[in-house]
This record gives C-alpha cells, structure tokens and sequence, in this order.
C-alpha cells in the first residue's frame, strides 16, 4: 500500500483541486497526502487544509511542506494554529 502523495500539493492550485486530488490519491490506496503551504496569510493555509480534511476524514495522514519558506518562529505560529487538522 503506498504511503503518500505529494500530487497536487502547489500553492497555486485551487482549495477545489487539492481536496480532488486527496480524494483521488485515498482512492488509490494512499494512506496520505502532503499540502504545500505558505500562502501569504496563515488563514489561507488554515482554509485549504480544513477542506481536505473534512473530505478525506480523520484517518488520513496529511502533512505539510512549506519548503523551508518560515522562520522558526512563523513555523510554530502555523503549526500551533493547525495542530488540531
């Protein structure tokens, strides 16, 4: 069984594609997809991820990649912010 994904993971790619993509990667047998994050505000991260989420359920790994783009201190503020997806 494979264990992730990255398809589909670009920030330019639409929050509709991404949870396409997720669904579509689920259905292939991955345990998990990885989502490209860093848009400019942290919210936009926070509305992609929590729609990926809901369409793939609780079981699904998904995690993140912000390709070494955050301060230490910018990476902890997202990620205390999306700790519970």
């Amino acid at each position: 069984c494979p264990l992730y994904t990255t398809e589909g993971g670009w920030l330019h790619i639409e929050t509709e594609a991404l949870v396409e993509d997720a669904l579509a990667a689920k259905a292939k047998g991955f345990r998990g997809s990885k989502v490209k994050i860093g848009k400019p505000h942290g919210s936009e991260d926070l509305a992609r991820l929590t729609a990926v989420r809901q369409a793939v359920g609780s079981s699904y790994e998904i995690m993140t990649d912000c390709n070494q783009g955050f301060s230490v201190d910018e990476a902890i503020r997202r990620a205390e912010r999306l700790r519970d997806l």
